[in-house]
Parts: structure tokens; sequence; C-alpha cells
């Protein structure tokens, strides 16, 4: 609906490709719905809760407890989409305005969609960031990276209650850096559902009660 409306408005063309919905789909996965990334999450979600061993309740509370660390993060930044802090039983309660969107997930569980998710990193010189004064206390050093992918058929992939790329890419990172999740203040963990970083968190071994 939303990206019809934004078509409806004047100077403003509809890109096909953000529309996951029109793009052409094939293969067993489409057939049966599968098709968007809110058709795939929950099955993560629901995979991750049942080998954790996990009550109904007791994953909502922890994806609720992360959602609900992001949003005082949010409540204090001017640019952000929502600037409400939200408890826990109100990120995990479905209301009128916390609709259900994928089982399990409520609305307030996962990623918004119309927010401008834009950003940009400058990289200077250490000479550069002296003539500007700036302190060096505030130099932040670019350090190594890793990636790996998981099949892109979802239905390809070994399990669904982890993700060896993931892990993979988390440890080699570390590891080329020298370091260790102890070593960490404060990490950035990509959360278009709840699933992924509390997937993420494990094998940091990141507790649920320091925001990520």
């Amino acid at each position: 609906a939303a990206a019809h409306v934004a078509a409806s408005e004047k100077g403003r063309k509809l890109d096909p490709v953000r529309e996951a919905r029109h793009r052409v789909h094939t293969g067993y996965a489409a057939e049966h719905g599968l098709i968007a990334p809110v058709d795939f999450y929950p099955l993560y979600e629901n995979a991750l809760r049942a080998s954790l061993g996990q009550t109904f309740d007791e994953a909502q509370a922890e994806s609720s407890v992360i959602w609900s660390h992001m949003s005082q993060v949010a409540a204090s930044n001017p640019h952000a989409w929502i600037h409400k802090e939200m408890s826990p039983a109100e990120i995990a309660a479905p209301s009128p305005s916390n609709r259900m969107i994928a089982f399990p997930y409520t609305k307030l569980q996962v990623a918004n969609s119309s927010v401008n998710q834009g950003a940009a990193s400058i990289v200077t010189s250490v000479g550069k960031a002296r003539s500007l004064a700036i302190p060096r206390a505030q130099w932040i050093y670019v350090g190594n990276g890793a990636g790996a992918n998981e099949p892109e058929d979802v239905l390809a992939r070994d399990r669904l209650d982890r993700s060896v790329s993931m892990e993979a890419v988390i440890r080699r990172a570390l590891d080329l850096n020298g370091i260790e999740p102890g070593d960490l203040d404060a990490v950035e963990l990509y959360s278009c559902f709840p699933c992924i970083p509390k997937l993420a968190r494990r094998v940091l071994g990141w507790p649920v009660e320091k925001p990520a």
C-alpha cells in the first residue's frame, strides 16, 4: 500500500526494484508465498526458538528487550523516525497500533521500511585530523573486515536456526583485528528482524541486557 501511495505523489516515481511483491519469482518457495524478507525471517525466528529450547514467551521477551534498547537510542536521536522509548511489554503485545506483521513478529519488532537509511563515512588522514584540531580521543580507525554469503535460495541453506556465514564473518573480523568480544564497548548488529541480532549476540557472547 505504501508503494502505491508513493507512486501517486506528484513528481515521484515508484522504483520496482524496491517493491519485492512486484518482482518475478519462480521456484518452490515462491509457489508457497515465500517471496519477501518478511516471509522468510519468521521461519528463522521460529527455528531459532525451537533450537534454543525457548518457550514462545521467552523468545518474544528476548526480541522485545533488544528492540526496547534500540528505542531508547532512537528516542534521543533527532533524526530518528520514532522518538518514543518503548518498553519490552509494549513491543511484544499486539494492539491496534502494533499489529502482527508475520508470526511471531509485531510491527514494533521489525525494521521500519519507510526510514531513510542512508549513511556515509568520511575517511581522512591523521595529518588532516590534526589540522582540524580534532582531539585524539575522538579519532576512529577503520579496521579490517570480512564478508560471506548464505546461499541465495533460502531453501538451499543447511539449517534455519543459525547462519554459518555470519559466524565465520564475525569470528574472522575479530581475528583480523586482534581483538576479542570483551574488548568491544559497542557493536552495531544488523537488525531487520530480531532473529539476526539474537544469532549474532550468541556468537559474540553479548548479553541481552547490553544494547547493540
